[in-house]
């Protein structure tokens, strides 16, 4: 995951290969995997979008507090409407 992260914005298939490589897999079966299950995964991929569209995702974090969408970003935000929905 580590590689993942640090090299976060540059990958696409040729760095997935790369860090195959790097963590000593091997890289043709990892390639053969990768082709095969990505019909898979990108039926996963589209489940997941459109159910955030469904439920008004526009990126993440996405926060809800009891089903409805907060703009909250901090704790502190946060524990503010909890607070303001439990005075209720």
């Amino acid at each position: 995951m580590e590689l993942l992260f640090k090299n976060g914005k540059d990958l696409g298939e040729a760095k997935f290969k790369e860090l195959a490589g790097e963590l000593k897999l091997d890289v043709n079966r990892f390639e053969k995997d990768l082709k095969e299950k990505e019909a898979q995964w990108e039926k996963r991929i589209n489940v997941d979008i459109a159910l955030g569209q469904k439920s008004d995702v526009m990126g993440t974090p996405t926060f809800y507090i009891i089903g409805k969408r907060t703009a909250a970003r901090t704790v502190e935000e946060l524990k503010k409407e909890i607070n303001q929905i439990l005075k209720k």
